[in-house]
């Protein structure tokens, strides 16, 4: 019963958003309810980026792509946050306030053991070459230079790294 008028409510909302001809939402409110009605769990990722624009931009580019997205705003709060959502990825830019995003690594390296199955992709605007050498030691799956990747082509570098 509870299925029906999920489904029901599900086809109301598609009818209303395909008469407002909004393809953004239209296509969202698809994936999300479709992954909601069959029950597919959603692979999980956690933005850790200060520039709330990026964020945001990657926030609505992954959600369309059909991930579970939470963000926050520094190392801190992105500790706080991957050790409660439990991400399956980490999309981390390096230079940000409070925390910087290799200091947030190095701590999640020693003080949480489920952050070595979780998938780490560096997303910054600081050259390979100048990246601090603990960050080496620390291990990612990308280096992703911000300024010469569109956020089409971080979506599908996530993809390859998740599925």
């Amino acid at each position: 019963m509870i299925k029906m008028i999920n489904l029901i409510y599900f086809s109301t909302t598609i009818v209303y958003y395909s008469l407002l001809k909004n393809a953004n939402i239209l296509s969202k409110i698809l994936v999300y309810g479709y992954n909601n009605l069959m029950g597919i769990k959603l692979n999980k990722i956690a933005i850790i980026e200060d520039e709330i624009s990026i964020q945001q931009m990657y926030k609505f580019k992954l959600e369309a792509s059909g991930y579970s997205v939470k963000t926050a705003n520094n190392g801190l709060e992105g500790i706080s946050l991957v050790k409660q959502f439990k991400p399956d990825l980490i999309l981390l830019d390096l230079k940000m306030p409070v925390m910087n995003g290799d200091e947030m690594l190095e701590k999640l390296r020693e003080t949480y053991d489920e952050i070595n199955i979780t998938k780490i992709v560096i997303l910054t605007n600081i050259s390979h070459d100048e990246i601090p050498y603990r960050l080496r030691l620390l291990g990612m799956d990308r280096y992703v230079l911000k300024a010469h990747h569109t956020p089409s082509q971080v979506v599908k570098i996530i993809n390859d790294l998740i599925k």
